[in-house]
């Protein structure tokens, strides 16, 4: 899934499709200590489901951090729209 979708991101000749473009990404990395350690004995499906909470929660704070960053460049931008010394 992920090798298909990125070989769309390049034209024939190898570039870049987006070259120019430019967009904010958030990534987490995360280290969780002793995660190898209790998994290496699982299967795949057991270890998922020990990880797959912490991941949630930690999506749940990015996807928390956007909207409020959303919210903020949507005020900052509304801000910039009002004239100064102009009454509300």
């Amino acid at each position: 899934m992920i090798k298909s979708s990125l070989t769309s991101w390049f034209d024939d000749t190898g570039r870049a499709a987006f070259d120019g473009e430019r967009k904010t990404v958030t990534a987490l990395f995360a280290d969780i200590k002793g995660s190898m350690e209790l998994m290496e004995d699982l299967d795949p499906e057991e270890a998922r489901a020990i990880i797959d909470p912490a991941l949630k929660l930690m999506m749940g704070a990015i996807a928390q951090v956007e909207r409020l960053a959303r919210e903020i460049d949507d005020c900052e931008r509304r801000a910039s729209l009002v004239e100064p010394g102009a009454k509300s």
